[in-house]
């Protein structure tokens, strides 16, 4: 049940440093400006999604270590680095990198350009003028909204992009096998479930409760 568990915890322990501070270093590199959305802004948070999305490797073993099919080869984090390197070469680390790096770039773009907005719009529905008897409250409204903001908006990005996730698995799943396009993946997989867009979503309310903790995290660490 625990098979994999390792690369999503180095990987969640890494990716909230690199996509906040890069989208910030990108901004000040292109000179973006800090108070309207722009294109820049957007850009640079497509940017730092790609450099988030160079913990690929990390995906790609957690993906090979829940395949079934490859239960008896791959023993372990460590084991299948260290046959990948040896057997086959560092492009296999990087198998399914675009698809991760417009995964994470367009969900950064969204995430960024709407927190900010949805964050003071529900903030404006609560009183504005608070006593110093209601910090507490105050301060439950803030967490609150940092909430929604965090987890709900961040799950419902997740969810968005889920058939992405679905692609990109399927991809990283196999070990020595030729590279082809996720077009033709995903054309495969839609043939295998008759089709349904439906059926492609499977498990996404999974991965919805899984994302809302996620992004919780993240704007917490922030």
């Amino acid at each position: 049940m625990f098979r994999g568990l390792l690369p999503p915890l180095i990987q969640r322990t890494a990716n909230r440093s690199i996509m906040f501070g890069t989208n910030e270093k990108y901004q000040r590199l292109f000179g973006c400006s800090e108070r309207d959305p722009s294109v820049c802004r957007a850009f640079c948070s497509f940017l730092a999604g790609a450099t988030e999305a160079c913990l690929c490797p990390l995906e790609r073993v957690q993906s090979l270590l829940q395949t079934t099919k490859h239960l008896d080869k791959f023993k372990n984090t460590g084991h299948t680095f260290r046959l990948i390197y040896r057997d086959y070469s560092l492009k296999e680390f990087y198998r399914g990198y675009s698809l991760m790096a417009i995964r994470n770039g367009c969900s950064n773009i969204l995430f960024f350009s709407l927190r900010e907005p949805l964050r003071s719009s529900l903030l404006k529905l609560t009183p504005q003028q608070v006593d110093s008897n209601n910090i507490t409250r105050k301060g439950l409204i803030h967490s609150l909204a940092d909430f929604v903001c965090g987890g709900f908006l961040g799950g419902c990005i997740s969810t968005l992009f889920y058939p992405i996730n679905v692609v990109k698995n399927r991809m990283q799943s196999s070990v020595c096998a030729e590279f082809i396009s996720s077009w033709l993946v995903l054309q495969t997989i839609m043939t295998e479930r008759d089709g349904s867009i439906r059926a492609l979503y499977r498990g996404a309310q999974l991965n919805f409760s899984r994302s809302v903790l996620t992004w919780t995290k993240k704007i917490d660490k922030r």
